[in-house]
């Protein structure tokens, strides 16, 4: 008599659960596996250290059912997992050791202003136990969070110190952590994306002088984010609307030189239309009153450049357009052109500005490698 393989469903999709030999594999893997749950898709990276270059060696996105993530966290950590672990296992990834990307409306976080001096520790210890207050929709034990320092407002008195402090959602932590887990993986950071695309940056931000910041604008299908660096620190600014879409990535039989030609053909297509000024109307009046009520608090600071990322950003000459009309620098976050990135492979076509946030969170998970 022969049993049959376990399964389970996956919101209606039945997955295999009883292939176990990818555990060997794992555990001779050196390599990092980046995972991101947006709303629609599970996207994927697999990279590693060589010649103190990042070598992306797999990377794609899977569909996922409707209303399987929220907040970028499955809902279901269980079905998730089985989805992710055969997901992996058909794509022969065996990386164990895993780094998790969330969006921005996966935390809460707030710039606040403090008298006097004080460690990060002592600051910790004062938040987690209650003598430190801060105001955030729910209480502060129900949050796994983090503090910083940033660069002081015009408006703050000389004895006092402006932080940053992230609040994650425990729930949100918890559904994280068990899907990972479950998935037999090794969970070794979580990150939002804010943070992430701020380690491209380090370079940028460190070399800014005195009342100097950079203006990082992610352009994503159905909104877009905005996110200020100072020389010590990013700080999230707001949500604004999108910008027309990005062409859909249909499906391509022939082989691309690189990842940029599938740009190109897309962008070469006959029902493809360039950008103009009056496509970016709304996102400009919005863009200009977030950056209006935020530097008010800054005043006297002066924008060096704007970096544009997200799958928007794709668009042909987008950076030159926006640049002739803020009269700023512009500039695209190309993480192919980036100097910690060796080379970035992949079998699969794939738009590359989809994973900026996964691609910026390898950065940050190999820093010590950088400086």
């Amino acid at each position: 008599m022969t049993s049959s393989s376990p399964k389970q469903t996956f919101f209606g999709l039945e997955i295999d659960t009883s292939f176990n030999a990818e555990i060997i594999k794992k555990f001779f893997s050196r390599r990092h596996l980046f995972i991101e749950f947006s709303e629609k898709e599970l996207l994927l990276l697999e990279a590693k250290i060589e010649n103190k270059k990042i070598e992306v060696s797999y990377i794609n996105s899977f569909n996922l059912p409707a209303e399987s993530v929220e907040r970028g966290v499955p809902k279901d950590p269980e079905a998730m997992s089985g989805f992710l672990k055969q997901t992996l296992i058909e794509n022969n990834i065996f990386s164990s050791r895993c780094y998790i990307v969330l969006p921005p409306e996966s935390l809460f976080s707030k710039i606040i202003s403090l008298k006097g001096d004080f460690t990060n520790d002592e600051l910790f210890e004062s938040i987690e136990n209650g003598k430190l207050k801060i105001q955030i929709p729910i209480p502060i034990s129900q949050t796994d969070f983090d503090i910083y320092s940033i660069t002081n407002k015009v408006t703050t008195k000389k004895e006092y110190s402006s932080y940053v402090v992230r609040c994650f959602p425990k729930n949100l932590i918890n559904n994280i952590s068990q899907t990972i887990n479950l998935a037999g993986l090794n969970l070794c950071g979580i990150e939002n994306s804010c943070n992430a695309y701020s380690y491209s940056l380090l370079d940028k931000f460190n070399n800014l002088k005195d009342k100097e910041l950079i203006i990082i604008v992610e352009l994503l299908e159905n909104c877009s984010y905005i996110s200020c660096g100072f020389s010590n620190g990013i700080v999230q600014i707001g949500k604004i609307p999108s910008i027309k879409s990005f062409p859909n990535l249909d499906s391509f039989d022939k082989k691309y030189q690189n990842l940029r030609s599938i740009e190109d053909e897309l962008i070469n297509r006959d029902n493809y239309f360039p950008l103009k000024k009056l496509d970016l109307k709304v996102f400009l009046s919005e863009f200009k009153s977030q950056l209006k009520g935020f530097l008010q608090d800054y005043e006297g600071f002066k924008i060096k450049s704007v970096y544009l990322t997200g799958i928007n950003s794709s668009h042909k000459d987008i950076d030159n357009l926006l640049e002739s009309i803020i009269k700023i620098p512009v500039k695209v976050l190309r993480y192919e052109e980036h100097i910690n990135f060796g080379s970035i492979n992949s079998n699969n076509p794939v738009l590359i500005q989809k994973f900026n946030r996964v691609l910026g969170n390898a950065i940050g998970s190999y820093l010590e490698f950088f400086y």
